[in-house]
């Protein structure tokens, strides 16, 4: 549970925010043709026991030392069902935060599609 400071002298409350990242590797095939493609990320379905609105950032890189792109926040409640995007990177993680007052979050089980995407140069 997030729990909010609250400031005495003004009687103002402040959220705390909170957040975590799961990374995603790039999407292999060991039997495939040679070759070295990209993910293609297309659906996050998200399981969370949740008090109050989250946001989901996408968080890619086309290589490994390369510089890392931000995706627009998709923001998520306890009745959103599924978050559609397309993002296609080498490697790839998902952020999850919240700073809702009083919020709480436990995640369960992400269900995430995703297919081979272009070739990697």
């Amino acid at each position: 549970m997030i729990m909010a400071p609250v400031n005495v002298k003004t009687k103002s409350i402040t959220t705390v925010a909170t957040n975590f990242a799961a990374v995603a590797a790039a999407a292999v095939d060991v039997a495939a043709s040679g070759a070295n493609r990209r993910m293609h990320l297309r659906r996050i379905e998200p399981d969370f026991v949740q008090g109050g609105e989250m946001v989901l950032t996408v968080l890619g890189r086309k290589f490994a030392r390369g510089d890392t792109t931000v995706h627009s926040p998709f923001p998520f409640s306890p009745e959103t069902g599924k978050i559609d995007m397309r993002v296609e990177h080498r490697e790839i993680s998902l952020q999850f935060s919240s700073d809702v007052i009083d919020g709480n979050y436990e995640m369960g089980r992400l269900l995430i599609t995703a297919e081979y995407g272009d070739e990697r140069p």
